[in-house]
């Protein structure tokens, strides 16, 4: 792979909101399967012309360590933009990707 390669993936999961987190789960076979991450959002300073909220966890997955950062930029009680940042590291893989969720035109925020 070269580093600006691009291609197609697709993975499926499941999000509940418990307690003060927010927990994202494998969808295998259409059916709920194991946690992949726990997530906890506290406020960051405010920047980008916004207030955000920011959240990180780690899963292990057989000896690759997923380190995940989600932020999400806040307007008012709706989301405006999130981003979703792995760092992928271990002996089976070693990658970096980044997706940016945004509204699509004409449409309101994510709330």
């Amino acid at each position: 792979f070269s580093p600006t390669q691009k291609f197609d993936v697709f993975r499926e999961y499941e999000y509940e909101v418990k307690d003060d987190a927010l927990e994202i789960y494998f969808v295998e076979g259409g059916k709920r399967a194991h946690m992949f991450l726990s997530l906890k959002f506290v406020p960051t300073v405010e920047e980008e012309g916004g207030q955000w909220v920011k959240a990180t966890s780690d899963h292990l997955c057989i000896k690759d360590l997923y380190s995940a950062t989600f932020r999400v930029k806040l307007n008012g009680l709706s989301a405006s933009e999130i981003i979703i940042k792995y760092r992928v590291k271990g002996p089976a893989k070693d990658y970096e990707s980044t997706t940016i969720l945004l509204p699509a035109a004409g449409q309101r925020a994510v709330s």
